[in-house]
Order: C-alpha cells, then sequence, then structure tokens
C-alpha cells in the first residue's frame, strides 16, 4: 500500500518504454509482446537503429543464434537464457497448453540429466531451483533461464549442456508426462482466482476475432488432461529447431571462450528441412461502440473503464516508430499528472484510476483510461474518466506539462547512463531477450540518450496533442464494467444508455497551470556538530553521532555507481499504535497527502527530471521514510525529507481515498482464500496477538479520522532519528548536509523496540475455516513453534532446516504426487516478541485431499526428525544460501535494510555479516538435528486448514 513520493512517470516510465500493454497472461514469468523474428537472424537487420555494441552475436550453420555480453556485475555471475521463438500462439486447437506442459518437462528427464536429477545437480552447483533456474511460456516465447555461480568455462559448458537438453535432448517419458499433468493442473488451480477470471473474460471480449484470447499459454483442461507423447513431440520437433532459438548469455566471462563452448553444444543439432509458418493471428471484431458487462460479486469492487482498440500490423523498429511511441509516452504520462492532480482536489467517484496505450503483441493497438470504485458510483466514475479524455482531447495539454514531461524523461534518460554499469546480468539478459523476442532492437543506455535527447528537443507541443488525439480518434470504442454491480438483465443495454447520455451532455475544463516554489524550508541557523564518530573496520561503515542527537550510519559502496539509499527511522511504528487498523490507514494518508503546503503531484512536479524519491511507512517496530537518488540529487533527496519529517501534511481528501480503498480490499478478502489467511491463520499462529495477520473490517471501520489524526500527530513527532546511508557518496558532503538540514531537531535516545508478554502458540489444536467463494481449492498449513530472531547462529540453522524440508516436500509433494504446483517451507523469527517463531508448511491441495497433505506433510517431517538428514541434501542445501549470500552482501539493500537500518537499537545487526558465510558453512547435520529434535515434535505441531468453495458458509475451530 506504500506510494513513493515522487513522479508517477517512474511507474510509466518501466511499464511503456519497455513496450508493455494491457496486462496480459504468461506463465512463470513476464513476457511482452513478440513477432516473428525466425524469418531474420537480428532485428537490426532491417532497422535503421543501431543495437549495442557491446552485444557479441554469432549464428551457427544450422540456424542457431547467441548474443553474449560481458559484464561485472555482480562478480562471477553468469545469466544464461535460452529463448524458444514459439509459444502458445503456435498450438493448434488439439494442443492448447501443450506448449506450457512441455516447458515443465524440461526438467523432468532429458539426455544427460535422468528423471528427477536435474534439481538435485543445479543445488550442488550452489543453484536455488525457482530463482536461479526457472522459465516461463508466453504468447510467442518459451523461455528458459539459468543464473551460473560462476562463469568458468566449466560452468558454462555446463549451463550449455543442460540448455542443449532443453533444446533437443527432452526424454518426454509417458511416466513423467504423467505425473507433471498433475503438478500443471495444480499450477492452474493456484493462479486460480476471480480477478485472474475476470482478466481472462474481458480479454476475450476484448480481443474477440484474434488468436491473442483463444491461447492463453496455461492451455484447456480437456487438452492437458489427455496430452501424450505424440502430442507433445509434435510441438517439440515442430517449434524447438536451431533456426527458432537464441541463446543469450551476459555476465562476468569470457567472450572468447563462451563461443567455443556454444558451438560444440548446439552445432551438432539438425536444422529442420520443413517449412513452419506462424498461424493467422486474425483481426478485431468489435466495431464503433461496443460495450461490456460482467457481474462478478466476489471482486469487492466495479472496474469501470473507457479503451479505444484496433488492428496493426507488426513495423519494422525505426527511428520515427520510436518517436511515436515517445509521443504517445508523454500523452500518457501528463494524463497521469491530471488523474493524480484531480484525486488530491476532491473525493472522486473512483478510488483509482490510472492511463495508459500501447501495444499488445505488435498486432492490437489501444488507448485505455481504467477506474476503480464501489458498485454504486460506477456511473459517477464513467462520467469523469469521460470528461477526462474529453478535456485533454478538446483543449489539449499544456505547455508547463509538455516541459515537465521533458524534464522527466530527460532525467531518467541521464539515470539510466549514470547506472549503466551497476545493471545485474540477469536483468540485462531478460530485457535482451524481451527485445529480441518483440522484434525490438536492443540498444545500449547511451545509445537510447543519443537518440531521444534531439527527439524531445524537436517535439513540440503540438506533437504531443496530436499524437493523443491519433489515438482516441480511432472509431472503435469499448466501455467495460466489470464486478460487484448487479445491473441485471439488459446490463450493456443501461450501460450504453448512460454513456450516451454522457457523452451529449458533459462538459470538458481546461487545465489551469500553477507555479510551486520548492524547498521552502531553510536549512537550519547552524549545522549541529559532530558529538561522536566511530568507525567500524570490519564493515567499513561509519557512525556519527550529532549534537542534537542525530545518528548518521554511513557506508560507502561501489555497488551502484552514482546512486545513493537512504532510510530514516523514527518512533515505534506499530507498537505506539492506539488501535489496529491505524497503522495501516496511516501509511497510505500519510503517502497520499504530500506535505502541509505541497501536495504529492505539486511534490512531483518540483521534482521532474530529478531522481529524488520517498517512501513512508510505519513498520512493525520503527516509522521511516526510505528512497535513493542520483549522487547529483543527494541534496534534493535531503531537502525533500526534511520537508516530509518537519512538514508532513495528513490530509482529509486523502484519508477518504485510503479508507475506500481499504473498504475495497476487504471486500474482496470476503471470498478469498487469502482474507482468511490473513485474518484467521495469522492470528491463530500467534495466539491470536494482534500484530499478527490483518486488522477486521470493524477495526478499519472504527477509525475516524480525528482518531487518526491525534494519533498521527503523537506518531509524526521526531523525537529520535537515526539515518542511514549506503552507496557512492562523499561521506563529508553527507554529514555536512543531513547536520545542516537537520539541525533543528532536538533528539532523544531511540526507544525499546520489543513488547512484553508471551506469544502462547496454539499446540496441538487445528484450525479450519471455510471460505464461501466460486473459486474452489484449499491451502493447509503445518507449523511448530520455535524461537525469535536475535540468537542469529540459531535463526540461520532454523532456516537451513527449513529449506531442507522444502525440498522433501517438492521431491515428494510436487514430483511424486503432483498434489501440489509449490509447496513451502519457511522459518520465522520474530523481532518484537521474545523466544516467538515458527516453522511453517504451506501447500496448496485440491478441495478433499487436505487431510491426505496433513498427513504426508507430517510424515516426511517425521522421516527427517527419526531418519536424519544427509551429508549430500545438507550441501544441496547450503551452496544456494550461499551463493545467493555473496550477491546479497554486494547489494546496497542488504548493507541498508538489513545491517545499518535500526543498528543503534540492534547493535548485534552489525555483527551479523562478519560471520554470516563461515557460520553458514560450518553448518552440520547435527546441528541441525539438534534443532530438528527440539522444535519438530509431533505433538508441537498445530495446524491450519482453509477451504474455498461455494458450499463452504461457515469457520470452525
Amino acid at each position: 500500500m506504500n506510494r513513493t513520493v515522487s513522479s508517477i512517470f517512474r511507474t510509466l516510465w518501466l511499464c511503456l518504454l519497455l513496450g508493455q500493454a494491457l496486462p496480459h497472461v504468461v506463465l512463470a514469468g513476464e513476457a511482452t509482446h513478440t513477432i516473428d523474428v525466425a524469418q531474420i537472424h537480428w532485428p537490426s537487420q532491417l532497422s535503421d537503429l543501431t543495437s549495442d555494441p557491446s552485444l557479441v552475436r554469432g549464428v551457427l550453420a544450422n540456424g542457431f543464434r547467441y548474443i553474449i555480453k560481458e559484464n561485472h556485475k555482480p562478480e562471477n555471475r553468469v545469466a544464461a537464457y535460452l529463448a524458444v521463438l514459439s509459444g502458445s500462439r503456435e498450438e493448434r486447437d488439439e494442443q492448447r497448453g501443450v506448449a506450457h506442459f512441455l516447458e515443465h518437462l524440461m526438467f523432468n528427464g532429458s539426455t544427460n540429466f535422468p528423471p528427477g536429477t536435474l534439481v538435485d545437480y543445479f543445488q550442488s552447483l550452489g543453484m536455488d531451483f525457482g530463482g536461479d533456474t526457472n522459465a516461463y511460456t508466453g504468447f510467442g516465447e518459451t523461455v528458459y533461464h539459468l543464473i551460473l555461480p560462476k562463469g568458468t568455462d566449466d560452468e558454462l559448458a555446463i549451463a550449455c549442456k543442460v540448455l542443449a537438453d532443453y533444446a533437443r535432448g527432452a526424454l518426454l517419458l509417458d511416466s513423467e508426462i504423467d505425473r507433471e499433468r498433475g503438478v500443471i493442473f495444480a499450477e492452474k488451480r493456484a493462479r486460480d482466482s476471480v480477478a485472474y477470471r475476470n482478466h481472462i473474460a474481458n480479454m476475450a471480449f476484448a480481443f474477440k476475432g484474434t488468436r491473442y484470447p483463444l491461447r492463453l499459454p496455461i492451455g484447456i483442461d480437456s487438452v492437458i488432461r489427455v496430452a501424450d507423447q505424440r502430442l507433445l513431440r509434435e510441438y517439440y520437433d515442430s517449434w524447438y529447431r536451431p533456426d527458432n532459438m537464441v541463446l543469450v548469455l551476459v555476465g562476468d566471462l569470457n567472450v572468447g571462450s563462451a563461443e567455443k563452448i556454444i558451438s560444440s553444444y548446439f552445432s551438432g543439432m539438425s536444422r529442420s528441412v520443413k517449412s513452419f509458418s506462424k498461424p493467422d493471428f486474425g483481426q478485431l471484431e468489435h466495431k464503433g461502440l461496443q460495450v461490456y458487462y460482467r457481474y462478478e460479486p466476489e471482486l469487492g469492487k466495479t472496474n469501470v473503464s473507457i479503451e479505444t482498440l484496433w488492428d496493426l500490423t507488426p513495423e519494422i523498429p525505426s527511428r520515427t516508430g520510436e518517436k511515436d511511441k515517445l509521443i504517445q509516452l508523454m500523452g500518457d504520462i501528463i494524463i497521469g499528472y491530471r488523474l493524480q492532480r484531480q484525486g488530491e482536489k476532491t473525493v472522486q467517484p473512483y478510488t483509482a484510476a490510472r492511463y495508459s496505450s500501447g501495444q499488445v503483441v505488435r498486432r492490437i493497438g489501444y488507448g485505455s483510461l481504467v477506474g476503480i470504485t464501489e458498485a454504486q458510483s460506477w456511473g459517477k466514475s464513467l462520467q469523469s474518466l469521460h470528461s477526462t479524455l474529453q478535456s485533454a482531447k478538446r483543449f489539449g495539454f499544456t505547455e508547463s506539462e509538455v516541459a515537465r514531461v521533458k524534464e522527466e524523461i530527460l532525467g531518467q534518460l541521464d539515470k539510466n547512463v549514470k547506472t549503466e554499469s551497476s545493471l545485474q546480468s540477469r536483468i540485462i539478459a531478460a530485457r535482451i531477450v524481451e527485445h529480441l523476442t518483440g522484434g525490438e532492437v536492443y540498444m545500449s543506455p547511451i545509445q537510447e540518450s543519443d537518440l531521444y535527447l534531439p527527439m524531445l528537443a524537436a517535439i513540440s507541443l503540438e506533437d504531443v496533442n496530436k499524437g493523443f488525439k491519433k489515438i482516441w480518434d480511432h472509431p472503435n470504442i469499448l466501455i467495460s464494467v466489470s464486478g460487484d454491480v448487479k445491473l441485471g438483465d439488459g446490463g450493456e443495454a443501461k450501460i450504453k444508455s448512460i454513456y450516451t447520455s454522457i457523452t451529449q451532455t458533459a462538459t470538458a475544463t481546461k487545465t489551469e497551470e500553477e507555479s510551486i516554489i520548492f524547498p521552502y524550508l531553510k536549512p537550519g541557523n547552524s549545522s549541529s556538530e559532530v558529538q561522536e564518530k566511530k568507525y567500524f573496520p570490519e564493515l567499513q561503515m561509519s557512525r556519527y553521532t550529532l549534537a542534537n542527537g542525530l545518528v548518521i550510519n554511513l557506508k560507502k559502496t561501489d555497488f551502484e555507481k552514482n546512486k545513493i539509499r537512504l532510510i530514516a527511522n523514527f518512533g515505534k511504528g506499530e507498537l505506539d499504535e492506539d488501535r489496529a487498523g491505524m497503522a495501516f490507514i496511516g501509511d497510505d494518508v500519510v503517502n497520499l497527502s504530500g506535505t502541509k503546503r505541497l501536495s504529492v503531484s505539486e511534490l512531483d512536479s518540483v521534482l521532474a527530471g530529478s531522481s529524488a524519491q520517498l517512501t513512508f511507512r510505519i513498520g512493525q517496530v520503527s516509522n521511516s521514510w526510505s528512497g535513493s537518488a542520483l549522487s547529483s540529487d543527494f541534496e534534493l533527496l535531503v531537502q525533500v525529507l526534511q520537508a516530509m519529517l518537519l512538514d508532513s501534511g495528513f490530509d482529509k481528501v486523502a484519508f477518504n481515498k485510503a479508507t475506500r480503498g481499504l473498504a475495497l480490499m476487504n471486500k474482496r478478502l470476503d471470498n478469498d482464500i487469502d482474507g482468511a489467511v490473513l485474518r484467521k491463520v495469522k492470528p491463530f499462529f500467534a495466539g491470536g496477538n494482534r500484530h499478527y495477520g490483518f486488522p477486521s473490517k470493524d477495526d478499519f471501520n472504527a477509525v475516524s479520522f480525528t482518531d487518526l489524526q491525534v494519533w498521527m500527530k503523537k506518531l509524526l513527532d521526531i523525537k529520535d532519528l537515526e539515518i542511514s546511508v549506503v552507496g557512492d557518496f562523499d561521506e563529508d558532503s553527507v554529514v555536512a548536509l543531513l547536520s545542516s538540514y537537520l539541525a533543528d531537531l532536538k533528539l532523544g535516545l531511540p526507544p525499546v523496540r520489543m513488547l512484553p508478554g508471551e506469544i502462547l502458540f496454539p499446540q496441538g489444536r487445528t484450525l479450519e475455516v471455510n471460505v464461501h467463494s466460486e473459486i474452489e481449492k484449499s491451502t493447509v498449513f503445518l507449523s511448530w513453534p520455535t524461537d525469535d530472531v536475535w540468537d542469529i547462529g540459531r535463526t540461520r540453522r532454523l532456516s537451513l532446516l527449513a529449506t531442507i524440508l522444502e525440498d522433501r516436500m517438492r521431491k515428494t509433494i510436487r514430483e511424486k504426487l503432483g498434489a501440489s504446483y509449490s509447496p513451502t517451507v519457511s522459518s520465522f523469527g520474530s523481532r518484537i516478541h521474545q523466544g516467538f517463531g515458527l516453522i511453517q508448511a504451506v501447500v496448496m491441495v485440491e478441495g478433499g485431499k487436505e487431510d491426505y497433505l496433513v498427513k504426508e506433510i507430517i510424515k516426511i517431517v517425521d522421516q527427517l526428525v527419526q531418519g536424519g538428514i544427509t551429508e549430500k541434501e545438507l550441501i544441496r542445501a547450503k551452496k544456494p544460501v550461499i551463493t545467493a549470500l555473496l550477491d546479497n552482501v554486494r547489494t546496497n539493500q542488504y548493507w541498508l535494510f538489513s545491517v545499518l537500518s535500526l543498528s543503534v537499537s540492534n547493535p548485534d545487526q552489525l555483527i551479523w555479516p562478519t560471520t554470516v558465510v563461515e557460520d553458514i558453512n560450518s553448518i552440520t547435520t547435527e546441528d541441525l538435528m539438534l534443532l530438528a529434535g527440539k522444535y519438530l515434535k509431533k505433538d508441537r505441531v498445530a495446524k491450519a486448514i482453509v477451504r474455498a468453495g461455494v458450499h463452504m458458509s461457515a469457520t470452525r475451530g
């Protein structure tokens, strides 16, 4: 629920400039658009755009392509991606779901890895299944990735061996097909929700006439149920061809060696002599005004949208095309500005609204304005959305809006260039694949800057206005209303009638321009002097204590060039909450309010072009403002922090918006397994303590604006302040800025951030919760009481014990029984209650199999306690943990949030990084068995079973 006090542009930039469009369905990952790039070697061949010159590209004699890029973030690691340029789009009617089924089977036996051995092999190398090794199936691509612990020739050879097996060495054994069938149904069940079904139904209507809604990657039950080796092999042989694949390697590697290894593993694959053509995409059936209505009471909200859709022919990427997309993006962002301002000035009929435009799989163009509202406000929301569009069409945008968006884009381009050297290899590899499968040219940040800067300078207000009108001049308009509004028979006719009336009577208003001054607070009359400086040589960090009581923790790193991260902690957070629900509402209200003098949109405006961003959070043990900026923008970040600490706003319009949003969320949770977990299960395992779980609807409803205002006034009265800063900075400058801008604060010692009393774990008890829902599935929870977080050696060992248990559950419950898609085991240690912690197993299952799965889990745990842990198991569990840790300690986020933040209150945190790798390496099977014997006793387990279905009506237990 936290929102960032920075421009809405930052979110839009990531979503829109990267080519994402209306949400669409992929499995196990996120894929974007796709065209047939298999007919040419590279998208840049036919384009006037030049690809990143650091990419080494090659094509083998059989047509297999590869891209290699040397990158040293993180050190030693290499990201290896194999992209098959076919997905669900290529399936025939009788194959719907086969592409995704095949993706699963790649892990179930191949030429070099018999069934059941591949995941163990990955773990023995230090790779985590699901994190370092995974895959996804999209509409037009299937992508496999490995994140190697090292970039040596031996490791690259291993990666290529595995990926070559995916490419042409899958065994597709009948026994494995039957076993994995249950896992796929379990995955389908896990992903099923009212929101998902509503989205799919909306897609089916909006994109009717095209192949897109008919080829969801998960497939259809009738095909999954009967898919056999013949059907799977047919798709595999047709589309898993060397000329239809691309390998992408990015990381700390030797390019020359990598090319030789690629050739040795992939050049032997035979090129198909058979000709394959991509299926026809179809065309949109909608013409003119169309209305869509769907009653979905369990959604808990009503979605109202005005959209325009049109058919596209895929185009060759070009400079002209990039300029058109840039103009379109500018219009999108400006509409976002306007929606934000409207929501601050008056209470809107909707609780949230968003605008976007773009392309769906490069075959459908769209413009979309969506509002979320209560059932009774759908008509007024439709009117408000229409008015926003009409104002932009009739009056256009303003010079100041265009100037602001140019500043935003220039600032983002500058940030991209300055932080390029810190980009992680897996992010770069994923972006290369995304561009390649989408027929786009991958460029470096410097190339993008060189391309877009002259374009921005040349784009005029008239260009942006024309670009926006061009979108909405398309004749096809889709009005959609879906959710908990009950319109009865003839719902579409009612919607059409109201919309027609709105278009005939609605008036558009012109946007007024405003001038804003910032910063409006001045630095202190004099800087607060440094009273004490302490250096921690093992951590290479410093702590400054100023005369006014301000504590500054500093760690300079080169993990993110030209970037600084900051967190300012104060108070006790939820521990000081007067009543349940206040922290949740207070979080939102502060983030939506800006300062007493400037709204969030006004702050965004003055921050246009800068990288400074801050977010407020009422945490479990403290309140905090956290954010980041380029090193060159750090003073501006401190100025914003000063305004937020000394002049934070608390607006009634923001309160109304926050409480309405929470009310809609609570309504959804009434008929959702997640609601039962948050409201019932989590508190149950914590003895009913309200600090664990989610407040009830009654709790939220009892919080008035006046009550919250009184509590928040106390909460935001800064009496202690610990600021931690990590990144690329000059230490003296940081101390000087903070001591100057925050000199007027008078601070004391930090509070005790623990709660008295004992958590009474429900040992031996079972909670059963029934949820009335059209989504039929169940979730089983088994928990064993452990201990709090503060004995770090014990905490690490409990975490490793949970990892081993999860691996055993994966092998039995997923791979052997096919009963669940993703069984998990986690270890939790409380920071606020002494002696409280859990090891918890969670499995989502088919209704009717709950008791059976409970017995299976207990059997797995008993076998571990009685039979012990093998040395091989321990090594397989340790290695991925060590690999992840070595990555983690080379990130600013780790040092900021896990080490420096609140380290005055919790000084042990400063010891943890110095012992972590050595301590985990030293863990023995005996260590874990002692903990298993102490904590995983059969009579200590507590269980919770949540059942959802149409016949469920009450809670027992």
